[in-house]
């Protein structure tokens, strides 16, 4: 991994390694399967093995998101991110979900960040239906895991 900042943006790249899963429990170790978006734009080229899948749909209606209300969305789109394959995404845009892949694979992203004080909206998680649940990514899963930590 590598970080690079300015006074408005942080460079991120960062090798990103894709585990296929045998069981439901392996599919919900990592954030395969989770409807969200993110607040900052990403490239990423596929690297080795035969690549984790990407279903997307553009978020069409540009108001803030809102817990409970569903964003009116364009078609869903499917890209396996194979090697030599590029995908790009714009912050706060899309609605993603990854699948995972049949073999070990690796990827390399660029993610650019911009600096919390340029910040204007959040990520959002969403339901198998596509309604925003609640901003931040796998923060209430995150949230769960360190209180379990603190009870040991």
């Amino acid at each position: 991994m590598h970080l690079y900042c300015t006074t408005t943006i942080c460079l991120l790249f960062d090798w990103v390694f894709w585990s296929p899963v045998t069981s439901k429990d392996e599919s919900e170790t990592f954030i395969y399967d989770l409807n969200h978006t993110h607040d900052f734009e990403l490239y990423a080229v596929g690297y080795g093995g035969d690549g984790y899948t990407t279903v997307s749909r553009k978020i069409l209606d540009q108001t803030p998101l809102q817990a409970g209300r569903r964003p009116v969305l364009g078609e869903e789109r499917v890209l396996k991110l194979a090697p030599g394959e590029v995908m790009h995404m714009l912050p706060l845009q899309e609605v993603h979900k990854q699948l995972p892949p049949e073999n070990m694979s690796a990827s390399l992203s660029l993610l650019v960040h911009p600096q919390r004080s340029v910040k204007t909206e959040e990520a959002w998680c969403f339901d198998e239906h596509y309604v925003p649940t609640y901003p931040g990514i796998a923060r209430q899963e995150t949230a769960l895991y360190e209180n379990m930590l603190s009870l040991l």
